[in-house]
């Protein structure tokens, strides 16, 4: 797919004038929206919302639903905006590269530097286990579970 080079720029503008996209593909329930307007209260807004050239929003519109609740109307708010009007085949594309994500969690690196109640309190797509399995535990060097017969090797990979 041939577009043309795209040059995004970031701009602050008041919230009122963002297009809400009426054909988002993407739904959002209730507990979700109450949690992105937690997530906002939290740690505010980090992360642009991504507009055509004529402030249509690409990426963003369950953001602006909710600044616009929030905040008042002159409220300004980070955009990411091309410098061309997008055509229809490149708005698509955008939308549902913005939406969709390319890779998956690493179950191994959110169980040992990530904490599983804040995991749970985000109410991200995670499925997080009620107990943590033993395999992933942290093992705590005084543990008394430790197997002193097996020295400072890994039962599984030696």
């Amino acid at each position: 797919m041939e577009f043309g080079k795209l040059v995004w720029d970031a701009k602050k503008i008041p919230i009122s004038e963002l297009i809400p996209n009426a054909n988002n593909p993407r739904i959002i329930t209730k507990a979700k929206l109450k949690s992105l307007e937690k997530s906002i209260e939290t740690y505010g807004i980090f992360k642009p919302i991504i507009c055509d050239f004529d402030l249509s929003i690409l990426g963003g519109t369950q953001r602006q639903r909710v600044l616009l609740e929030m905040f008042p109307s002159d409220y300004l708010v980070l955009i990411s905006v091309p410098n061309r009007p997008l055509t229809e085949g490149e708005r698509q594309a955008i939308i549902l590269l913005d939406n969709g994500h390319y890779g998956e969690w690493d179950m191994d690196v959110l169980a040992n530097l990530f904490d599983f109640k804040m995991i749970k309190a985000l109410n991200l797509d995670i499925v997080i286990p009620e107990e943590i399995p033993p395999e992933i535990k942290e093992l705590d060097p005084d543990d008394d579970d430790i197997d002193e017969g097996h020295g400072d090797s890994c039962p599984k990979c030696g």
